[in-house]
C-alpha cells in the first residue's frame, strides 16, 4: 500500500541542507517501511520522525551522494512493530557543520505496509551465523 498521497509535500521536492520538512496535515496510518530517493551533491545524514504508539520515534540513517534510493523497515519490525504517522524528514550533509552550497532534492518518498517475518531472520554461511 502506497500513502503517498497523504503526505502535505509535493515531489519532487528541493531542499536546503538542514531544512526540516514538518508533515503537519499527515493522515493516520499504518506503516513499517519507508522508501525515498534523493540527489544530493554530499553524502547525507537523514533524520525521520514518525509516531510509534502516540510516541515520537526518530530515526538516522545515512545516504551517499549521487542519485540514490534507499528503503528501511522501522525500528522494532522483528518484533511486529509498526508506524502511524510520519511526522517529518530532514537531511544533513555530511561531516556535520561543514558549509556547504547547493540543493537537496527529494524525488521519492513512501510509506507502506508489508509483512513482518514470522521470526528472527539469519544469515548463516555455516560458519558464522
Amino acid at each position: 500500500m502506497q500513502t503517498n498521497a497523504f503526505l502535505p509535500l509535493a515531489l519532487p521536492a528541493v531542499l536546503s541542507p538542514g531544512q526540516e520538512v514538518v508533515f503537519s496535515e499527515t493522515a493516520s496510518f499504518s506503516f513499517n517501511r519507508y522508501t525515498l530517493s534523493v540527489q544530493t551533491p554530499w553524502p547525507l545524514s537523514g533524520l525521520l520522525t514518525y509516531e510509534k504508539d502516540g510516541v515520537p520515534c526518530t530515526e538516522e540513517f545515512f545516504l551517499p551522494a549521487g542519485n540514490t534510493s534507499f528503503a528501511s523497515f522501522v525500528d522494532g519490525i522483528l518484533s511486529g512493530a509498526s508506524a502511524e504517522r510520519p511526522c517529518s524528514i530532514s537531511f544533513t550533509p555530511l561531516p556535520k557543520g561543514k558549509e556547504v552550497f547547493g540543493e537537496i532534492t527529494l524525488t521519492s518518498l513512501g510509506f507502506t505496509k508489508t509483512e513482518c517475518p514470522p521470526e528472527r531472520v539469519f544469515l548463516d554461511n555455516g560458519i558464522i551465523k
